[in-house]
């Protein structure tokens, strides 16, 4: 149902939100300052959120999670998708 799709997809918006954060504030090891971005806001804050990080991270994360009966785990998958547009 349509409110199903839409707490799944701020669920998924939220868990990319905080990977990104995390990332940025180095409480994550595994990621690093988006390359094109580093010379444009090094004066301001260091470092651009990696975003494209957050997705990828996320991907694994919320997709990881699908159990269950096939029909219900690829709609929850497509979902998923849903933040991602």
């Amino acid at each position: 149902n349509r409110e199903l799709a839409f707490a799944h997809s701020i669920r998924a918006a939220g868990v990319t939100y905080a990977l990104t954060r995390d990332c940025n504030k180095g409480i994550l090891s595994n990621c690093a300052c988006v390359e094109s971005s580093r010379n444009l806001v090094k004066d301001w804050s260091g470092c651009h959120d990696n975003v494209k990080f957050g997705d990828v991270l996320s991907r694994y994360f919320l997709n990881g999670l699908e159990t269950g009966s096939r029909k219900k785990a690829l709609i929850n998958l497509r979902n998923n998708l849903q933040k991602r547009r």
